[in-house]
Parts: C-alpha cells; sequence; structure tokens
C-alpha cells in the first residue's frame, strides 16, 4: 500500500486479525517469548536499512526456522553433550530481534547460552566472554571483526571450537582475520 506520508511498501496478509497497527503495539510489550494472538510470533529488523521490516510466524513456520537453524548449527560441529557446549550469541539488540528470539526459544537446557547484545559497548562483550569462555559463537561479522581485533589485542581469550557468522555479509579478509584470531 501507498500513502503521501509514507514510503511504499507491501503487506501479504492471510489472517485477517492481522493488523500492523496491532502488531507493532504487541511488539512494543513483547517480554520474554510472548505469542501474539497466542499462535504467532512477532519479530522485526533493527531497522538498519531505513525501515523495520515484521514478521510473523506460527507454529509450524517457527519450528522450520529452529530446524534450519539446528541443521546448520550440526554442520559447525555443535551437538548436544556433556557437559553442556557452552554457545555464545552476539545477537540483534532488542528483544524482538529474530536472533534474540531464535536464542530464547532454544534455551532449554540442551546447551549453556549466553545471549549477548550487539548494541553492548565491545569492553562489556570482552568481559562477558571472558567470563562464560564459550565452546562456539554466533556473531554479525561487524561486531566479529571487533571481537577479533579484541582477541588478537590479547584483551579478549576464548578458545573456541566453532564460530558462525550471519545477517551481513563475510568478506574474504574478514573471514581470514576471524581465523588467525579465533582458529577456526
Amino acid at each position: 500500500t501507498t500513502d503521501s506520508s509514507r514510503t511504499p511498501h507491501r503487506v501479504l496478509v492471510t489472517d485477517p486479525r492481522l493488523r500492523l497497527e496491532r502488531l507493532l503495539a504487541h511488539l512494543d510489550e513483547v517480554d520474554g517469548d510472548a505469542l501474539y494472538l497466542g499462535e504467532y510470533r512477532v519479530m522485526t529488523t533493527s531497522g538498519s536499512s531505513g525501515r523495520k521490516a515484521v514478521f510473523l510466524y506460527d507454529r509450524a513456520a517457527w519450528v522450520g526456522i529452529l530446524a534450519m537453524f539446528l541443521r546448520r548449527s550440526e554442520w559447525v560441529g555443535l551437538r548436544p553433550g556433556m557437559p553442556r557446549t557452552r554457545v555464545a550469541l552476539v545477537a540483534g539488540g532488542a528483544p524482538t530481534h529474530m536472533s534474540r528470539r531464535g536464542a530464547s526459544t532454544l534455551d532449554v537446557g540442551v546447551h549453556r547460552i549466553l545471549s549477548l547484545s550487539a548494541t553492548q559497548p565491545v569492553p562489556e562483550l570482552v568481559d562477558c566472554l571472558n567470563e562464560f569462555q564459550p565452546d562456539f559463537l554466533n556473531v554479525y561479522p561487524s561486531i566479529g571483526g571487533l571481537l577479533a581485533d579484541e582477541q588478537l589485542a590479547g584483551r579478549l581469550r576464548v578458545g573456541i571450537r566453532g564460530m558462525t557468522a550471519n545477517s551481513e555479509p563475510l568478506t574474504d579478509s574478514l573471514r581470514a582475520r576471524l581465523e588467525r584470531a579465533f582458529g577456526v
């Protein structure tokens, strides 16, 4: 739809109960893993591209998203084990961001999960990661680059077994820096 006061955008709605204004109000109140109308997980992007996108997932769609995450985890060697594997995620800053909602849903005790915000100051991230000593690290490439610099400078001291990067381009030069810093 388009009106004179807004940038053009596309909307696909298959449930007539869904209205953008109500979804946005729900997002302002989300606490934990709350569902909209008892059946939808509502999430947003950060809006870094200029406009936040709003996404809804019913149970079946959310199970598909989680299956994709678990499959990708298997590819990089992240498997359940004892003692529990320590996984640190540096995710979106808002509790409504997909990275935070996914981490919240998957935090059921299989792994020890530390969920940090990409908006936290780097020294704070470093302190938290040094204390937690993750086995695996999931980051945005831009944050991964900052953490690689901290690791190379000796302020970050983690010995991870694996790392995943998502949601942003991972350049060849950044990949090489991550590999140099973390050995993975």
